[in-house]
Formats: structure tokens, C-alpha cells, sequence
């Protein structure tokens, strides 16, 4: 898959910006005017890419102090990305990268949300100013005087097209990201959407491994099995976009709450079609809650006019449901979990032959663990108990 590795992070912040909707393209706003102050800098290139991600990434760090050392661990392992995490994160111990992320936010909320945008706010920098030499550098607040003389920018921040405008400033040009480094990425992304959405741990990543599995059983290319990874892991996306009370216990919504929820796989979609290459991620992504009778959302799409990777998604997320303990259910077996889904196949809301391709699917896997458990008795007999048991099924 051919993803830029600016296409992806304007949409991984995007997807951040739901989690405080009402700031509208903040990370977008605040990489565009990090980028103005430090090429009026003629910073190196190093730099600006440094700036550049945290700027977009910057979220992060304003996210639940229970998940902070969590995300800070987990964006300093992905190794491209580990650079950054001390911008994002280490709020409290600014070097000069961090004290620019800092005058730009704080910037950001006098000029752009506490005033009218479109001009050069004047009564922001003079607030700012206060603060020189105790926590902005002399240079950065000067480079924000200087770009005074630029007033194209301020009314670009309010423009349609700030987005374009920050893909043509991005350090990174057209350098599309490995594969490896795209996994990563919407991995965390998927874990950023589990915690918020009080799933299970790794519950995004297994609808994701189940999709891709199902996908190898009905012959989809590698492209295609890849993609269904990346639909399997960023499905919910747009339940960051929901109160909390909306994101849990979905069955239980009436009115207005139930009419909020079922437009969530709209917001999936908008973001991830939003990033050229995506487009039939952003399809299967946004079409979980589908239903081959008609009555699902956020479409209402009959079984003709499902694709086969919509309706393995389905099924791929409704068993992992039924595999996970909810506060108010506990978790089924393997076995199990199967009749329910079974029983949605006949009356209309899955698709029966997927679901027969699950249940053959674990029926080769508990005989593959079964196998290799015999294995291991022969091999070691003294063990009471093989090491592999039904928790290594999906």
C-alpha cells in the first residue's frame, strides 16, 4: 500500500482532534504555524521534521494522565517516531523544540479560539511577550512578529484548504511510509481507540487479526488482506468523536443518543478516505455495523450491495465482542460464541457464509493447537498440563 507518511499523520491527528471535537484541525493549525515560524528560522531539516510530527501528534500528550507513560512508552518504540515522544510527553523539561510546541500551543488557544480568526492577533503576542526568558525563547516570539508581515497565513489558518497547505510544507514530501511503520502507526492509533472506548486491551488488533484471516481464506490479494488489517484496527475511530456514555453499551441507546451512535462509521470513513490510498480501508471500516437484511447503519445496505469485505468485518467484530468480557456480560468460549452468530446469520443481520467460514476457521485452529499440544506431551511427558489450551484459539 502506497500511504505518504504525511497523508497519515494529518489523518492520525484528525482522529486525535475528535477527542476534544469542538477545537476543529488543531493539530493541522498548529503544525501550519510551527512550520511558518521555523522556515522564517531557516531551521534545519532534522528539526522541522521533529516539530512537524510532535506538532501533529502533539494531542497525545494531552491525553488521560492514567494513559500518558502508556502512549510515551509506546510512541518511543516505534523507532522513527521515538525522536518525538519527548516533545510530545515531557511537558515539564522543554529544550528549545519543545519551547516552540509550546509558545505555538498556547498561541494557538489566544489567537485562534479565544479571538476572531483571520488576523494577525495582536493582543496574543503581547500576552506571550510577558513570558520571554521564564518560558518562550527571545527568537521564537520574534519569528511570530516577523510573520506579521505575512498575512496570507492568518487567513489560511480559517481556510477550506488547510489541510493542502500543510501537506505542501510537510518535511517529509511524498516519502511514503513502510509497511512496518504504517502498522505501527494505526496500532497505536487502535489502542488510543480502545482505551477511550473501554474495549478490552488489544481488542481493536484482534478484530484486525480475525479479518485478515478470513480475508486469506477467500483468496484476497496480500493488498487486500493488508487492508482489512488496517479496517480491522481503525474501525472505531469515530467513537472518539462520542461522549463517553455513548461509546459503551450501545444496545442500550434510545432517540436522539441512538441516532448520535449510529453516525460514528460516517466520521470513520471521512477521516481514512481523507488519506489518498485508503479509500477501500475507509469502506470496509466504516460498513461493521452493516446488515445484509437492510436494517444496519450507517447506510442501510442490503447483502447485494455488500462487499465481501464489509460483511467479514461484521462477523469479525461481533465475535471478538462475544469473545470479550463487557462490564455487564462476561466473555463466551470459542464454541459458544458461535451460536449467537449463528443465530444473527438466520435472522438477516450477518452473513451466513462468513460465519460457517469462522466456525471452520477455529475448527482448523483448535485441531492445529491440539495437534502441537500432543505433540509437546510426547515430546516433554513429564508435563502435567500442555502449554497451549483454548486461550490460543481466537
Amino acid at each position: 500500500m502506497d500511504i505518504t507518511i504525511t497523508d497519515f499523520l494529518s489523518g492520525f491527528s484528525q482522529a486525535l482532534d475528535l477527542l476534544n471535537p469542538k477545537k476543529g484541525q488543531h493539530g493541522i493549525r498548529r503544525a501550519y504555524i510551527a512550520m511558518a515560524i521555523l522556515r522564517q528560522q531557516g531551521a534545519s531539516a532534522s528539526i522541522i521534521k521533529r516539530v512537524f510530527t510532535a506538532a501533529l501528534l502533539y494531542e497525545l500528550g494531552n491525553t488521560r494522565n492514567s494513559e500518558l507513560s502508556h502512549f510515551h512508552k509506546h510512541v518511543s518504540q516505534i523507532s522513527w517516531l521515538s525522536s518525538c515522544a519527548s516533545l510530545i510527553f515531557n511537558r515539564t523539561r522543554l529544550n528549545s523544540e519543545g519551547r516552540l510546541l509550546d509558545l505555538v500551543e498556547n498561541f494557538y488557544q489566544l489567537a485562534i479560539i479565544e479571538t476572531d480568526g483571520g488576523h494577525y492577533p495582536v493582543s496574543a503576542i503581547e500576552t506571550l511577550c510577558q513570558s520571554i526568558g521564564s518560558r518562550y525563547s527571545l527568537d521564537d516570539i520574534l519569528s511570530l512578529r516577523e510573520i506579521d508581515q505575512l498575512p496570507h497565513i492568518w487567513w489560511k489558518l480559517e481556510s477550506a484548504n488547510l489541510l493542502e497547505e500543510v501537506r505542501a510544507l510537510s518535511p517529509y514530501s511524498s516519502l511514503l511510509l513502510q509497511h512496518n511503520d504504517l502498522i505501527e502507526l494505526a496500532t497505536l492509533l487502535a489502542e488510543i481507540i480502545d482505551r477511550y472506548c473501554h474495549h478490552a486491551v488489544g481488542f481493536s488488533a484482534q478484530v484486525a487479526e480475525l479479518c485478515v484471516r478470513l480475508a486469506e481464506m477467500y483468496g484476497f490479494s496480500h493488498t487486500g488482506m493488508e487492508e482489512m488489517r488496517l479496517a480491522g484496527l481503525l474501525h472505531g475511530i469515530g467513537k472518539l468523536a462520542l461522549p463517553a456514555a455513548l461509546r459503551q453499551n450501545a444496545d442500550a441507546l434510545k432517540g436522539e443518543q441512538r441516532k448520535r451512535f449510529k453516525a460514528y462509521p460516517l466520521i470513520t470513513r471521512t477521516i481514512l478516505e481523507a488519506i489518498p490510498g485508503m479509500f477501500h480501508v475507509a469502506a470496509a471500516a466504516s460498513s461493521l455495523h452493516e446488515q445484509p437484511d437492510g436494517r444496519g447503519f450507517p447506510d442501510g445496505l442490503r447483502k447485494s450491495q455488500l462487499d465481501l469485505s464489509a460483511r467479514i468485518i461484521a462477523v469479525a467484530h461481533a465475535y471478538v465482542s462475544l469473545r470479550t468480557q463487557h462490564s455487564e456480560k462476561a466473555a463466551l468460549s470459542s464454541a459458544n460464541a458461535l451460536h449467537p452468530l449463528r443465530q444473527k446469520a438466520r435472522e438477516g443481520s450477518l452473513d451466513g457464509e462468513v460465519v460457517d467460514a469462522l466456525a471452520t476457521l477455529l475448527c482448523a485452529q483448535k485441531a492445529s493447537v491440539k495437534a502441537i499440544a500432543s505433540q509437546e506431551k510426547e515430546t516433554c511427558p513429564g508435563d502435567k498440563q500442555s502449554n497451549l489450551t483454548e486461550c490460543n484459539v481466537i
